[in-house]
């Protein structure tokens, strides 16, 4: 199953079994979940090296974009790679509660 249709397939059970409130609320959790893991793997992979380079860049838009160059060559992955893997696999475990990891 393609990426793209896991998380259609998660959108489309999400309907069935959630209100709409409760579909903008867990859509809501997912978003800012997203951002904080995020923002962990950014304190997590740029060295202070990386900061200190970004920091001398007077244009926010022009560090954002030093920020995600940088976190794809540690990682390997673009922002948005790490994003749409996270939401995939929050997809996965909500279609398919077997998989997911047992806590012991």
């Amino acid at each position: 199953m393609a990426q793209h249709d896991l998380y259609l397939e998660f959108l489309q059970k999400l309907k069935k079994d959630k209100t709409e409130e409760e579909i903008a609320e867990f859509l809501s959790g997912l978003m800012k979940f997203g951002s904080a893991q995020l923002m962990t793997a950014l304190f997590y992979f740029l060295t202070v090296e990386d900061m200190e380079e970004v920091e001398k860049i007077k244009d926010e838009k022009l560090q954002e974009e030093e920020i995600k160059k940088r976190f794809q060559m540690r990682t390997g992955v673009t922002t948005l790679e790490f994003l749409q893997n996270l939401r995939d696999t929050v997809a996965k475990h909500y279609l398919f509660p077997e998989l997911k990891p047992k806590n012991n």
